[in-house]
């Protein structure tokens, strides 16, 4: 998130951007925080569910996923990196035109 709050300062103090210009970009910043925040949550209590099932030795395997007793679950196809679904991180945000900044 740092990168993200370094991006947009740079951004606005790099290019001649009009008040609502910056608003939008702050805004497209903060709106990407929020979801890299809400994904770094689910991510982080999925994984510690699988990791403890992992080490109570309490997982199952059905098809390509592996579960927690709580529902966890991630896919574990071989030859396919393990991974996780995240739900519900979507959000609407305008980010600035700054190429036509670079015409200009």
């Amino acid at each position: 998130m740092l990168y993200v709050e370094y991006a947009a300062q740079k951004i606005a103090e790099t290019f001649p951007l009009s008040e609502e210009e910056k608003r939008q970009l702050f805004h497209f910043r903060d709106t990407l925080k929020r979801l890299l925040r809400e994904a770094q949550r689910q991510a982080k209590a999925k994984l510690t569910a699988i990791y403890n099932a992992i080490m109570e030795d309490s997982y199952r395997i059905e098809g390509q996923r592996l579960y927690a007793p709580d529902g966890a679950w991630m896919y574990v196809r071989e030859g396919s990196t393990p991974h996780i679904l995240i739900h519900g991180v979507s959000a609407l945000a305008r980010f600035p035109d700054l190429l036509k900044l670079l015409q200009e």
